[in-house]
């Protein structure tokens, strides 16, 4: 709002404030209280409408840098209590000043002395200051720095590696690509603003992440790249297992692996070209009975999970030792993203596990989200599970 000055002559005593059209909060206040009568022959009409609509003191600055400078009527000089509402057009960078009129630019501070941090007033954002008599206060500070050294103390606590990483979900787009910086991040090992449920949309395919070095030091070569494993959020398409109902050869025997997932790997090494990790898995390759009875360390790029990096545990598959070791193979432990968030197991499709469950079945999860087995030659969903390095 513009200064309060006078509208009609006061009484000889406020002579001296007449030519003093900045007055302070206690001058005012001893004014008001000492002659009430003249509080509306000393504010103005266009003062009243100011308070009235809320400009009081209110400018914008527009000079792009956090010099900032703001035009206000009648102040002719900066009085300690002068306050201000700045419309700021950047955000500061650290040390910041605001200029009133053609008046000497003053230091913007906070808490008293306290130099300002980035981002203290943001762009678009409304600075309240008031002058001090020295520098403007900032009253409404984004920052404080008991905030920013309780946040520095977080993040020496919560490092940058698989280990923590694997433990958030969050759920953020990550973008339409992965970028330079985002693959560097992986091949370095801090996986940096990427966390469990994470995703990349690319060509409407929605790939999210479900672990953090997750085969790290597996394999009969062991794994050694830094690698983020992914799962797409819906099937790539339908296959069958085999054309007839059998299990013979396990899943390395299977039409699945030796043609159906052919489409899904031209795909995903298009979405990531070059960087899908290629490592050695541990597959089942034998049949018994209606159980594997076999297993052969073969390459892999990209492959059908197994029941337990779904649920965490062996469900229908069997093992003609016992348990389900065979089905398992490396994949010992369940994707962090399926621990975190289970109810995105489902995703109210049928798609396909690669445990062998008997002589017609492999391992499947049902579009209602049960754990369940479906018939070799039947179609269903390919939802693979791949790394990028």
């Amino acid at each position: 709002m513009a200064a309060l000055t006078q509208k009609t002559a006061f009484a000889d005593d406020f002579t001296t404030l007449a030519d003093k059209p900045n007055k302070t909060a206690a001058e005012m206040k001893a004014l008001f209280e000492s002659q009430p009568g003249e509080l509306l022959t000393y504010i103005n009409d266009t003062q009243i409408k100011e308070i009235t609509e809320g400009t009081y003191n209110f400018a914008a600055s527009a000079v792009g840098t956090d010099a900032y400078a703001v035009t206000i009527a009648n102040v002719a000089a900066l009085t300690a209590g002068l306050e201000l509402f700045v419309l700021a057009d950047v955000a500061n960078t650290g040390a910041a000043t605001c200029q009133v009129n053609a008046l000497t630019a003053k230091a913007i501070r906070k808490n008293g002395v306290v130099v300002l941090e980035d981002g203290d007033i943001p762009a678009g954002g409304v600075a309240h200051l008031k002058y001090d008599g020295t520098n403007f206060q900032l009253l409404n500070p984004i920052k404080t720095t008991a905030v920013s050294n309780h946040l520095a103390d977080y993040a020496s606590k919560f490092p940058d590696n698989a280990g923590a990483h694997n433990s958030i979900y969050r759920g953020k787009s990550l973008g339409t690509s992965v970028t330079t910086k985002q693959y560097a991040d992986i091949a370095n090992g801090t996986f940096e603003d990427m966390y469990i449920g994470d995703y990349w949309t690319i060509n409407s395919r929605v790939y999210r992440i479900t672990a953090f070095n997750y085969y790290m030091q597996k394999g009969d070569t062991a794994t050694t790249a830094n690698h983020i494993t992914l799962v797409p959020d819906v099937s790539l398409y339908n296959h069958v297992m085999n054309d007839t109902v059998i299990t013979t050869g396990g899943y390395i025997g299977s039409k699945m692996y030796t043609e159906g997932l052919n489409n899904a790997k031209t795909t995903i090494k298009s979405d990531f070209s070059g960087h899908v990790l290629n490592h050695r898995k541990l597959l089942s390759n034998a049949v018994t009975d209606g159980k594997a009875s076999g297993w052969v360390w073969a390459n892999s790029e990209v492959d059908l999970m197994n029941e337990v990096m779904l649920y965490g545990s062996i469900v229908w598959g069997e093992s003609a030792i016992g348990g389900s070791g065979y089905n398992v193979g490396e994949g010992t432990s369940q994707l962090p993203l399926f621990a975190l968030k289970p109810d995105i197991i489902s995703n109210r499709q049928t798609f396909w596990l690669r445990d062998v469950v008997s002589a017609a079945h492999f391992a499947i999860v049902s579009s209602r989200g049960n754990a369940d087995y479906g018939s070799a030659s039947s179609a269903s969903g390919v939802r693979p599970a791949f790394s990028i390095s």
